[in-house]
């Protein structure tokens, strides 16, 4: 848990400077969807799901721009693929018996950035691009299990493993307001991650750079910090 307080922090931080823009107007929006592994992480966890809770905070006298951050949660699906079990032999030879690796996946994420937007608060169609750099902490177990005669035999358990990168998100979406203030929200996210230490097998580390596409769909809610 000790890993994910710089994220949370971020999160409050962001969230208690949102109020600073005097004359400002914004969104709130939360939104669910579908998370895709791209690249070496794609190894080690299949799709999953994501929430996420966005704000953005939209300049005054420059309504096209607005300050952006959210804070995500994603769950991936269990994985497994074959590796290997390294035994030596003292003085003798190496064995290299085969097992499989389970994975199961869970991910945080918060970021800042900013957003390129409608340059009206009336239109019922508001495109939107953002992008931020953020925060990104992961959790997850692995097992591993070999094949004993007839029945599977669990040989080592790694659980809550945690890990905690730099990234970048970039956001394409849309904003369609059927009232003044409430709408729905769609997003096609995609994630950048630094130096995520993956693990190859029961033995070997490496840090690879890893990529995420999502796709989300939501309700936004617009409101009023000053005037209109």
């Amino acid at each position: 848990m000790k890993y994910l307080i710089p994220i949370i922090i971020l999160f409050a931080l962001l969230s208690s400077g949102a109020v600073c823009f005097a004359g400002a107007f914004g969104e709130a929006a939360l939104s669910g969807g579908i998370i895709y592994p791209q690249g070496t992480f794609n190894r080690y966890a299949d799709q999953g799901g994501v929430i996420n809770f966005r704000i953005t905070i939209h300049i005054p006298q420059v309504e096209m721009f607005a300050g952006w951050f959210d804070f995500g949660l994603g769950r991936f699906s269990r994985d497994e693929f074959e590796t290997y079990k390294k035994t030596e032999i003292p003085n003798g030879p190496t064995f290299y018996d085969p097992i499989t690796q389970i994975t199961s996946e869970d991910m945080v994420t918060s970021h800042i950035g900013l957003q390129l937007a409608s340059m009206t608060r009336k239109a019922f169609f508001r495109p939107r691009a953002a992008l931020g750099f953020g925060l990104y902490g992961f959790s997850h177990k692995i097992e591993w299990t070999e094949e004993d005669g007839d029945s599977t035999v669990a040989i080592a358990t790694e659980s809550l493993h945690h890990k905690t990168c730099w990234g970048w998100r970039a956001v394409i979406g849309a904003d369609l307001f059927f009232t003044p203030q409430w709408g729905a929200s769609f997003d096609v996210v995609y994630d950048h991650v630094f130096n995520l230490r993956q693990k190859e097998t029961m033995d070997v580390f490496s840090k690879n750079t890893s990529r995420f596409n999502g796709f989300t769909v939501g309700i936004v809610y617009m409101f009023e910090t000053g005037k209109k």
